[in-house]
């Protein structure tokens, strides 16, 4: 009798899926347009900040790495 068993979500290859900066200001992004629907307009403002920071922070990694 062999029983082979898994731990939900575990990872034995160490490569655990992270956010690019990226992808955490599209969040940032769409946090900030529900905050927009329901009249809450400062919090919106500041998560636009914080997408925006990210993204600049993306664009210029993207533009120094060389693409071959």
């Amino acid at each position: 009798l062999t029983l082979n068993v898994f731990a939900a979500g575990s990872s034995d290859s160490g490569s655990s899926k992270t956010k690019t900066q990226y992808d955490m200001a599209v969040s940032h992004i769409n946090a900030a347009k529900k905050f927009e629907q329901k009249d809450k307009l400062d919090k919106a403002k500041v998560r636009y900040e914080k997408a925006q920071k990210l993204l600049i922070k993306s664009n210029i990694l993207v533009s120094f790495s060389p693409t071959f």
